[in-house]
């Protein structure tokens, strides 16, 4: 898994319709038309979304229809989303590789990590704030810390954790399940 972050996102995009800032003395004392797209503008990251997409698109990735942040190719078994400036792909190291290369010649682009078990990649890497970790069972997703704590502070003090209908907590007793999990699991099978 590899972690990309895209810097200054916003300027990659060319402006979306005609906009005039005014210079500081320094620079002139006078108005400038803006050719790129710039921070604080409010169609700024509408228009760096649809300026990766584009060079996505270029690369032969195909968009995830039922939620566009998502994107794969196929051909090289790469399957990614999109956050913002931040992107996460998942693949074979080569064509992460790849991937980085190709994405720099296009976007001031910075790989954050690579998640993998060898030596040479990291055991632990943030994204969006979340830790995500290799171990010997696989992939562990932590949420970010500070959305626990304050999910913990709203809980009413002894309150128990609930889970997934279906899936037994520890602690919980072999007895059935509720009827609604029940039938959940019925219509599954």
């Amino acid at each position: 898994m590899a972690a990309l972050d895209a810097k200054k996102a916003h300027l990659h995009a060319a402006a979306g319709r005609e906009l005039y800032i005014r210079l500081p003395p320094e620079a002139g004392d006078g108005y400038a038309r803006l050719i790129r797209s710039l921070y604080g503008m409010r169609d700024a990251p509408q228009l760096w979304e649809a300026y990766l997409a584009q060079k996505l698109r270029d690369l032969g990735f195909r968009r995830g229809r039922a939620n566009a942040c998502t994107y794969s190719l196929p051909a090289r078994r790469l399957k990614g989303i999109v956050h913002g400036d931040d992107l996460t792909f998942i693949g074979k190291m080569k064509d992460l590789q790849w991937l980085h290369k190709e994405l720099e010649q296009r976007v001031l682009m910075k790989l954050v990590g690579v998640l993998g078990s060898s030596s040479t990649e990291l055991q632990e890497i943030r994204v969006l704030n979340r830790v995500i970790r290799w171990g010997a069972t696989g992939i562990s997703y932590e949420a970010a810390p500070r959305h626990a704590e304050n999910l913990q502070s709203m809980l009413p003090a002894g309150s128990q954790p609930l889970s997934s209908p279906g899936v037994k907590r520890p602690g919980q007793s072999r007895g059935r399940l509720d009827p609604q999990a029940e039938a959940a699991q019925e219509a599954s099978q």
